[in-house]
């Protein structure tokens, strides 16, 4: 059966993780005192390395007059990553 592009491969995500590690410099915030990498950061690496392979799908959980909670998920192929 031939492999589909939407298959993630173990070196895939290896190669997202070391992409990841070697540009976190400058791309993180401190929030209540834990470093976090931001979105936009995050997002990047993974269309870098995925492109179009990756759907991130985002939904509001709940919203209201001062508070937005949303989801956000990311599918290659059927599988939630």
């Amino acid at each position: 059966m031939p492999k589909s592009n939407n298959n993630i491969i173990p070196d895939d995500l290896i190669t997202t993780i070391n992409d990841f590690k070697k540009t976190m410099d400058g791309k993180m915030i401190n929030i209540h005192g834990k470093e976090y990498a931001t979105v936009a950061h995050r997002i990047a690496v993974v269309r870098r390395n995925f492109g179009a392979k990756l759907q991130i799908l985002t939904e509001i959980i709940s919203i209201d007059d001062k508070t937005v909670v949303m989801k956000a998920s990311g599918i290659i192929g059927d599988k939630v990553v």
